[in-house]
Formats: C-alpha cells, sequence, structure tokens
C-alpha cells in the first residue's frame, strides 16, 4: 500500500494550540454513509445522530501528568515521558532527544534532588530508566511537576505553571476517574454533562470500561 494515499495538507492557523472554553462548541463531521454525504455540524448536535437503544461506550481512564524534565550530565534538558512500570523501579519511556540519553548514562530531576539512570536503549526513542525515588515518592513528583501528555502538533511553551494546570484540568473526560493513560482523549473531550443527559433522555445506553 502507497502510504502517501493517506497525506494531506492541514494549514497551522486550523491546528488549534489552547481548548475552547466551552467543550461543545468544536467542530463536528459526520459521514452519511447510506446517503454518500458529509455533513458539517457542531459537536453540541451530537446527541441528534444517536437513537433509542444506541449503546455509547465511555473510557473513564484518567490522564496522568506522565511528561516530566531531567537534566543530563552536560546541562542539557531532556524531556521524559513515561510508558510504563516494568518493575523493580524500572520505567519505559520516552525521551527528547533520545540520542542524549545514551546507556548508562546519569541523570538529575530540576525540581528535587534526585537522580537515575538509563539501563538500556530501545527502538524508536525508547529508553529504560531506573529513578533513584521509590514509586510513591515518583507519583508525588509527577503530581507535584509533571506535564499533561499533549499531542505533538501543539506547539506552545507548556512549562508555564497556569498553563500546566489547566492543561491537566482541560485535557481530561468529565467521566475519568481512574489514573493510568498516557495520552489526551482527544475523542472525548467535547462531551459536557448537558450532552450526555440528553443522550440518556434518548433512550441510549451509557457504559463505562476502562483501557489505559
Amino acid at each position: 500500500m502507497d502510504i502517501s494515499l493517506f497525506d494531506f495538507e492541514l494549514p497551522k492557523e486550523l491546528i488549534a494550540q489552547f481548548p475552547r472554553e466551552k467543550r461543545d462548541s468544536s467542530r463536528m463531521m459526520v459521514v452519511e454513509r447510506e446517503r454518500g454525504e458529509i455533513i458539517h455540524e457542531s459537536f453540541k448536535n451530537f446527541p441528534s445522530f444517536l437513537r433509542k437503544d444506541d449503546l455509547l461506550v465511555l473510557n473513564n481512564t484518567r490522564v496522568i501528568p506522565a511528561k516530566f524534565f531531567v537534566m543530563d550530565g552536560n546541562g542539557r534538558k531532556i524531556e521524559v515521558l513515561i510508558l510504563r512500570e516494568l518493575g523493580n523501579g524500572i520505567w519505559e519511556t520516552l525521551c527528547k532527544p533520545s540520542k542524549k540519553m545514551k546507556k548508562g548514562m546519569k541523570f538529575k530531576f530540576i525540581e528535587i534532588s534526585g537522580e537515575g539512570e538509563v539501563l538500556d536503549e530501545g527502538e524508536w526513542g525508547r529508553r529504560y530508566l531506573k529513578f533513584s525515588m521509590e514509586k510513591e515518592d515518583f507519583y508525588k513528583y509527577l503530581r507535584s511537576f509533571g506535564y499533561a501528555p499533549l499531542p505533538p502538533y501543539i506547539k506552545r511553551d507548556r512549562e508555564k505553571d497556569y498553563l500546566r494546570e489547566r492543561d491537566l484540568e482541560f485535557y481530561q473526560t468529565i467521566w475519568a476517574k481512574i489514573n493510568g493513560s498516557i495520552a489526551a482523549p482527544t475523542a472525548g473531550m467535547h462531551f459536557t454533562k448537558e450532552i450526555l443527559d440528553e443522550i440518556s433522555a434518548k433512550g441510549v445506553e451509557i457504559v463505562e470500561i476502562t483501557l489505559h
């Protein structure tokens, strides 16, 4: 398959760098397969496309502040995104720039006293890190200094405290409950309580699952 067939041009000015204050004011594209039509709508009208006895499945995972910064031995700032814990204090991560994080290299946390080591290197920028702090202390660190893992097409300074707090609040679904996700839930961000109430009133069944 020629993957270039999926290429398309998206002007930079059309990529929102900040969320809308009203979640449901975003635009929505609806594909009417039976008629072969494409409809441009507002997301607040999403309930009108559902019918009684439809099923709406919500992922109740909650985004954690999984991105943070460390300093390598040469004073260079490295971005770290945790992917999962492997046990024994070892974490699979994505680092940027990954070329600076070589196996055996030591690094330090910026905001607190603590350090870590690169145990191994993987593909696609993956690095396997071990931190000097215990798991509970590491999660406390993330809650205090970590950032929401926003999509790479959002190009802005995320290291300002007021943006950090704002992003951690907004880039969640309103039904988020269980910590564990490392990606902003862009598909569910536009729902509001009013929209869910309207959907439920139409006789649509709403269930929750947890997928990290």
